[in-house]
């Protein structure tokens, strides 16, 4: 008897043996290297300066139809309600001044309640985009890179900054040159990033914007409070040019270029690129 419970018990110390050797991790597999896919997408510096361009230049302006559901009830249920309701109107007006100083004042072109600078939209494909004459080799391909998801105009624009951080302008100097550009000519044709500069002072209520119907008399108005403010704020267009050469030149932190506590939560996926602005 105890020959046999001898016998069952090495033929079941095999089998466990067996087990562990012919199942779990195949034998070697810590000595294979996975490497990563080849595209721009996995890049860090790329990475960075697309949610950096993501969270200062996307303005979400939010839909009313829900909110005014709520202000028809005769009664709140409780406080917290009213407040939220509170903050909704407060929020909702914020971002209609967003949009009528995007839409009336640079004729910036605003679809499904979105304001969003610096990419193309999905209409424009056939884009021209000029051939890159940085010295700077890694620069060129990021460029090359995510060019497809920015509009033509803000690419040369970017491209220009690039050349002058090459060429060891400052960020003062190149802020005040694109100020500069700023006071004459068109509206529509103020450098993407002083326009979204502006926004961003609306946005974080720096600029009070009394709104009214949208008249001759309203946007001169509107004008001057940009060409004066725009100049007496320079340092926010000053950190944002310093935003992108810290990416460029990867000393980015990431509290750097990641919009402050009262920006809308953004996610990087399609509508972000697409069929939300135009040039």
């Amino acid at each position: 008897m105890k020959r046999k419970q001898k016998v069952d018990q090495l033929e079941q110390t095999v089998i466990q043996k067996k087990i562990k050797k012919d199942v779990g991790k195949p034998i070697g597999l810590l000595k294979i290297n996975i490497k990563l896919p080849d595209i721009w997408s996995v890049s860090n510096k790329e990475v960075q300066l697309i949610t950096f361009l993501v969270n200062q230049g996307r303005h979400v302006c939010l839909h009313s139809a829900v909110l005014n559901k709520d202000l028809n009830k005769k009664k709140v249920n409780s406080i917290e309600k009213d407040s939220n309701a509170h903050f909704s109107i407060d929020e909702k007006e914020l971002y209609d001044k967003i949009e009528v100083a995007a839409k009336f004042l640079f004729e910036w072109n605003c679809s499904k309640r979105n304001v969003v600078y610096f990419f193309r939209n999905d209409n424009h494909f056939k884009i021209k985009y000029k051939k890159s004459t940085l010295k700077n080799e890694q620069w060129t391909k990021l460029l090359k890179h995510i060019k497809f998801l920015l509009n033509e105009k803000f690419y040369e624009e970017l491209h220009m900054i690039l050349e002058q951080f090459e060429n060891n302008v400052t960020d003062e100097e190149i802020g005040d040159f694109l100020i500069s550009k700023s006071l004459i000519g068109q509206l529509s044709e103020v450098p993407q990033l002083v326009q979204n500069c502006f926004i961003l002072l609306i946005k974080q209520n720096k600029i009070s914007i009394q709104q009214s119907q949208i008249t001759a008399k309203f946007l001169e108005q509107l004008k001057s409070t940009f060409l004066i403010s725009i100049q007496q704020n320079r340092h926010l267009l000053f950190q944002s040019i310093g935003s992108i050469r810290n990416i460029m030149y990867d000393n980015c932190q990431s509290e750097s270029y990641i919009s402050d506590s009262n920006s809308v939560d953004y996610d990087l996926n399609q509508e972000i690129f697409f069929n939300s602005t135009s040039y």
